[in-house]
């Protein structure tokens, strides 16, 4: 995706979000919004959204997400199999979203995501979708005694 494409997806996010009452940040890099999610009890979310690809017939796609949990890279030092059956029989279960595994640098982490067209976003499934990704990486990481993200 070109940069300027990359911008006006972005910049069509921020509107719908802007609608929507939410308050989005530029991430440095440039390439990707945050959402700040206030949780309660003094536990905070990040919800970042950027374009991951388009659809067959062109539309652009985004990538809502949010980390709950990092792991290392390398043999025996990631996730166990008990922990990515939990999150398989989790996927099974989201309305929205899934987990998945994502790399950056020397470490891995799990993640919600979810995606969305942006030509045929609505403010109602903006809304619905940053919100349970939050809400249900927040829950992820408060069973895991985390509030790292």
């Amino acid at each position: 995706m070109s940069v300027k494409s990359c911008t006006d997806v972005l910049s069509k996010v921020e509107e719908i979000a802007g609608l929507a009452g939410y308050k989005v940040s530029r991430h440095p890099s440039g390439g990707l919004l945050v959402v700040a999610f206030d949780m309660g009890r003094g536990r905070t979310q990040n919800v970042f959204i950027a374009p991951c690809g388009t659809t067959p017939d062109g539309k652009n796609v985004v990538t809502i997400s949010s980390p709950c949990m990092a792991v290392k890279k390398g043999l025996f030092k990631g996730i166990g199999r008990a922990q990515a059956l939990d999150l398989l029989r989790r996927n099974a279960m989201l309305t929205f979203g899934h987990f998945a595994i994502a790399s950056a640098g020397d470490c891995e982490g799990v993640m919600v995501c979810a995606t969305q067209i942006v030509e045929t976003m609505e403010i109602e499934e903006f809304e619905a979708l940053v919100n349970t990704v939050a809400i249900v990486a927040d829950e992820y990481e408060r069973e895991h005694g985390q509030d790292r993200f």
